[in-house]
């Protein structure tokens, strides 16, 4: 799935996702880190994206800055990041990850 034609609002985020010259590339380091907490043992959605909130908010706490850049939208089941529910869409419909319901 291609981003081209997706755009969160957020130009600084929206640059970084979108700029395919760049060497610290987010999509793989979200990928990485979702593949990294689902080998530990299967989840649903829910926990996963709880997870990776909690992550990325450890790490801007304690190093001052975010694994990934993204933009987290609220939601009434938690916080979900917009451009990582399309990569995990993404990896479902590939089949490289499996999440139970």
């Amino acid at each position: 799935m291609e981003f081209e034609n997706i755009y969160s609002g957020d130009k600084y985020i929206d640059n970084l996702w979108h700029n395919k010259s760049d060497f610290i590339n987010p999509k793989n380091k979200f990928r990485n880190c979702v593949l990294y907490f689902l080998q530990k043992e299967s989840m649903s959605l829910d926990k996963l994206y709880t997870l990776l909130y909690l992550a990325n908010k450890y790490h801007l706490r304690h190093y001052a800055r975010m694994i990934w850049n993204d933009v987290w939208i609220a939601k009434k089941e938690g916080p979900r990041p917009f451009y990582g529910e399309l990569i995990i869409q993404e990896m479902i419909n590939k089949k490289e990850i499996k999440i139970i319901k």
